[in-house]
């Protein structure tokens, strides 16, 4: 079932861009590709802190230095929202 992965940026601990995408868990890299590429943002590096973060809270952050360009914003922040189940449904 899909979910959404919802992409945050901030500056000064304050949110100043959000968006959400239609996605899979497991397919979180691919969907944050698409979507950075989309708003033109520098693909960060996922190494194994972020992968674990995400396996275990579906939530991680990258800093600044986790980018190979210059990003305007001190972090990102990526979490995963489950799909809605039903449990009435009969």
């Amino acid at each position: 079932m899909l979910g959404q992965v919802w992409i945050k940026t901030f500056v000064k601990d304050k949110l100043k861009f959000n968006i959400l995408y239609s996605s899979t868990k497991s397919n979180v890299e691919e969907t944050l590709y698409c979507a950075l590429k989309e708003l033109d943002i520098s693909q960060p590096i996922w190494n194994i802190k972020h992968k674990k973060e995400w396996n275990n809270f579906g939530l991680t952050r990258f800093k600044p230095n986790d980018f190979i360009d210059n990003v305007n914003f001190d972090f990102l922040e990526i979490s995963y929202i489950a799909p809605k189940v039903n449990k009435n449904k009969k």
